[in-house]
């Protein structure tokens, strides 16, 4: 793997809280700005009108305003629990900034026009509570955006599988993101039965202990791929039928949609966007010559070379994104 490539961050919740591991995602989304901007420009201009005042939730560093036109930048307030993350984005770009929790949020009922995020609502265990504060808020008619281009955080199936321990994600040479991984408590205890090497065994047993934190120890590792094939060596001996595995992405789609309907708003888009671009390598690509083909897809970051623009010697590049879009109103 080319380690000079920027990475996504880390996207367990207990870890958002950081803000050099977002400036790290947003260097790592660089590559495919321009992508991600076309489809944000043109989820926001078709649902939210003109100079309509936007409040952010979790917005960490900011980075998601960047992508939003500029006429909405006058009304625009970034907002994130942990108001060290929206400093250190002031020193990046120009932000009204305010602190506040998804749970509880510092506004008055029927006060907002719109509400949105990115990569933010995939991390709330409580989901449900924290859609039910976007509907307190929101003015009738008003809207609700949520933009999910990382993969969604595991965090959000715990409350649905109480019984399971999950597994972080392995990641291939290319930075694709396999399928998650759940095993209940019992059938884990039972597998741990059949390994007989003890560093491996030692590995399950801390999921067993206390897996949120051999869970942040294994992706906070120096070399987490290392690690991450192990535990996936040792799942892949399990009896399939032992293990469960859901679909992340359509799994958080649904309950997006659920919970923003408990919530009495009523679901207007709740579906994947992609484009593919060709535009002139910007000064961040220029740091990666070899490449000329950029794809961003659910938290995957790949880098390649498009032989066609190789051979004809172009400077231009493909930008390629596909994000999950969500977009709820309240009754007018």
């Amino acid at each position: 793997m080319d380690m000079e490539r920027p990475q996504l961050g880390i996207h367990k919740a207990e870890l958002w809280n950081n803000p050099n591991g977002l400036l790290e995602v947003e260097q790592g989304r660089h590559p495919h700005q321009r992508a991600l901007r076309k489809i944000i420009s043109d989820v926001v201009t078709q649902y939210v009108p003109s100079g309509t005042g936007m409040f952010e939730v979790g917005a960490g560093t900011g980075y998601l305003k960047d992508l939003v036109p500029s006429e909405y930048h006058a009304a625009y307030i970034s907002s994130d629990y942990n108001i060290g993350n929206l400093q250190v984005g002031q020193k990046r770009r120009q932000l009204q900034i305010q602190q506040a929790s998804a749970y509880d949020l510092p506004l008055a009922a029927g006060s907002q026009d719109c509400v949105l995020d990115m990569d933010a609502y995939d991390t709330f265990p409580n989901l449900e509570g924290a859609m039910s504060e976007v509907a307190r808020v929101l003015r009738p008619d008003g809207t609700f955006v949520h933009f999910q281009i990382n993969y969604p955080s595991d965090d959000t199936v715990e409350e649905d599988y109480p019984n399971h321990i999950w597994f972080p994600a392995r990641f291939d040479e290319s930075q694709r993101r396999s399928a998650m991984v759940g095993v209940t408590r019992e059938n884990l205890i039972e597998g741990l039965k059949a390994i007989k090497t003890a560093p491996f065994r030692a590995i399950i047993q801390d999921f067993l202990t206390d897996p949120a934190k051999a869970y942040v120890r294994i992706i906070t590792y120096p070399e987490p791929k290392r690690l991450t094939d192990v535990v996936h060596t040792i799942l892949d001996a399990m009896p399939v039928d032992k293990l469960t595995v859901p679909s992340l992405p359509d799994y958080f789609k649904g309950k997006l949609e659920r919970t923003a309907t408990q919530a009495g708003l009523a679901v207007v888009e709740s579906d994947f966007r992609n484009t593919s671009i060709i535009v002139e390598r910007s000064a961040t690509q220029m740091r990666y010559p070899q490449y000329n083909q950029f794809s961003l897809e659910q938290g995957s970051s790949n880098y390649h070379t498009n032989t066609e623009l190789k051979n004809s010697g172009s400077n231009n590049v493909i930008e390629k994104a596909s994000i999950l879009v969500f977009v709820a109103k309240k009754a007018a």
